[in-house]
Order: C-alpha cells, then sequence, then structure tokens
C-alpha cells in the first residue's frame, strides 16, 4: 500500500468518525430540545388549568378584643356558592352559628376579593378549628380545601 494510499484511507477513517460524533451529538441535541419543549408545554398548561381555578383561603384576624373570619380569593378565577363544613358542632365553629347560617354559602367571591364575618371573641379561639371550604369554579364544580382556622396575628 502507497502512502497516498493510506493517506486516503486515513482520512476517509477520519472523516467517517468524525460524522459519527456529530450525528450522536446532534441527536443528543435534539433530545434536550424535545425535553425542553415538554416542558414548556407542561408549564403553559399548568398555568392555563391555574388561570381557570380559584383558591379560597381563610383567616381569623384581631379586631380588637374579638375577630373576623376574613375568606379571601387568592385564585385567578371566580369562586361561586362558598360553602362551609366542619367535623365540630356549629357551637364550636369560630363563626357564630346564626353569622354562619346568613352568609353561607357565598354566592361569589371574584379574584383577590375578600369578605369579612363576624367571629367569636377571641379568648374563645385559642385552638385551630379544622373546617372544609368548598366551591365551584371554571375548572369544576365541589372543589375543596380544609383550613386551620388560627388567628392571624398580621392584622387585616
Amino acid at each position: 500500500m502507497s502512502l497516498y494510499e493510506f493517506l486516503t484511507v486515513a482520512l476517509a477513517g477520519t472523516a467517517l468518525t468524525v460524522s459519527a460524533w456529530t450525528a450522536r451529538r446532534q441527536r443528543a441535541f435534539e433530545q434536550s430540545q424535545s425535553q425542553w419543549v415538554e416542558a414548556q408545554r407542561q408549564a403553559l398548561l399548568r398555568d392555563q388549568e391555574t388561570q381557570t381555578r380559584a383558591d379560597v383561603r381563610a383567616r381569623i384576624v384581631r379586631f380588637g378584643k374579638n375577630g373576623r373570619v376574613e375568606i379571601k380569593n387568592h385564585g385567578r378565577s371566580s369562586a361561586r356558592n362558598i360553602g362551609v363544613t366542619s367535623t365540630r358542632p356549629k357551637a364550636e365553629w369560630p363563626i357564630p352559628p346564626f353569622v354562619a347560617e346568613k352568609t353561607f354559602p357565598i354566592a361569589e367571591l371574584k379574584p383577590d376579593e375578600r369578605i369579612t364575618v363576624l367571629s367569636l371573641p377571641l379568648s374563645m379561639l385559642r385552638d385551630p378549628v379544622r373546617m372544609t371550604f368548598t366551591w365551584d369554579d371554571e375548572s369544576g364544580r365541589g372543589r375543596q380545601q380544609e383550613i386551620a382556622l388560627r388567628i392571624d396575628d398580621a392584622g387585616p
């Protein structure tokens, strides 16, 4: 084999090796790119889902010696037909029974809207009370969240 033939074979082998390496790098790049696109698609779906959800939260705020139960929609969609239940008897709820009967169900709570209702005196609200709030929004009916109502010293 002459030097010319040897160099031709060596150059062809080098070109084949570089070509295989480039193809492998291209596949790895395309894989990472498709993973990134899928992650972006999932993030968009999550964002669209949160656009259609309400997020009802509640807390007890100080108001002198008494307290108020503040109910707020932190979501991006209106909450409708907001109800409240608890495993405790109504007499032990932080909201007096006559106030709860007049207030609930709340017809609608728009995004970032809040309502404040009368609560029992703070001296009677030492322990947190677990209450379940249910509501309907654009993402579905009967959504619920259990909240431990406790005194929030941050105030209104």
